[in-house]
């Protein structure tokens, strides 16, 4: 069962109204209803789950805030800093992981690679403020990595 986050209602109404803004100025509600641009974006699959965003009463997700994003042309630090933290957090954590091929021939030792790239990837957000939640997702994945022999 999927964890869900507790994000506080004043985060929530202040993303919301910022995407509010930005969405109202640049949809023309004459061209594009809320319904169409959920569909032609894919968020869920009707006019409300827009407008649960905007309102405030759905928390955003990055999911949903790159979606809208995409939509309407504007980078998810414009209405949400919080999930474009996360956003961040997530692209660097790709870009060192594209740096790390593990070997699954013999010699196979992921537990030294493993450990490289948590120094590398930690030491890049030394002076960041890491979400608990990501924090969590690395210790998850760090106590699942084979043991060394």
């Amino acid at each position: 069962m999927a964890k869900t986050l507790h994000i506080q209602q004043s985060v929530i109404d202040s993303e919301a109204e910022a995407l509010r803004v930005i969405y109202e100025q640049k949809i023309d509600k004459k061209i594009m209803s809320q319904a169409a641009f959920a569909k032609k974006f894919h968020i869920g699959t009707t006019q409300s789950s827009v407008n649960h965003y905007l309102r405030g009463r759905q928390a955003l997700n990055l999911k949903a805030a790159l979606k809208f994003a995409t939509g309407l042309k504007c980078q998810v630090s414009s209405f949400s800093p919080r999930l474009a933290k996360e956003l961040d957090i997530e692209r660097i954590f790709a870009k060192y992981s594209e740096n790390y091929v593990i070997n699954e021939s013999p010699p196979f030792d992921i537990t030294v690679e493993f450990d490289r790239f948590m120094n590398d990837f930690f030491s890049e957000y030394k002076r960041r403020d890491v979400p608990s939640h990501i924090k969590k997702t690395l210790l998850d994945v760090l106590k699942t990595a084979p043991e060394k022999p």
